[in-house]
């Protein structure tokens, strides 16, 4: 009984584990929603950061670096939000603000919009185990993971049942 206990947490494991390094498939139009919110969403928090502080009456220094901070905030909150829309998809936030603001320090404006969806994109994932994914072993796009597979039971109307289990998917 231990050793069946050990052998169904391992793979336990090993699915979560493969759910977690499976990337949901990047589309050419989320990347755009992307990069569209990112610079959106950074020119207002920009102008935003620049007119809380000449509210305050502050020097020129403290104004360039408040629109500055706003841009990188603004970028990396509008590339989470277009990145995680919708789909069963989460990233990490902190990692996309960590990329608006070293894309900032390598090359300002476009780099923080760029470094953002990079470090997003970087981080995505699965919410949840995508439907499709119910085999024992799964191949898909050079990745091999294990799941636990679907039981599929169905009646035929004359009091016998039928059994299936998928045990291989492979998508080319």
């Amino acid at each position: 009984m231990k050793y069946t206990m050990s052998v169904l947490l391992i793979m336990l494991i090993v699915v979560e584990v493969g759910y977690a390094q499976q990337r949901p498939p990047l589309s050419k139009w989320r990347i755009a929603c992307e990069v569209g919110t990112g610079a959106g969403l950074g020119i207002v928090y920009g102008i935003g950061g620049g007119a809380v502080c000449s509210a305050f009456g502050e020097d020129l220094d403290v104004l360039i670096i408040s629109l500055c901070v706003g841009w990188i905030l603004g970028n990396a909150h509008g590339v989470y939000i277009a990145g995680t829309w919708g789909d069963n998809i989460e990233g990490s936030f902190f990692k996309t603000l960590i990329g608006s603001a070293i894309g900032f320090l390598v090359y300002p404006i476009i780099g923080s919009t760029a470094g953002a969806t990079i470090a997003f994109n970087m981080s995505r994932k699965y919410k949840s185990p995508p439907a499709g994914v119910m085999s024992l072993i799964n191949m898909e796009g050079g990745q091999t993971f294990l799941s636990i597979p679907m039981i599929y039971c169905q009646g035929d109307g004359r009091g016998s049942l039928s059994h299936s289990i998928d045990l291989l998917r492979m998508k080319f």
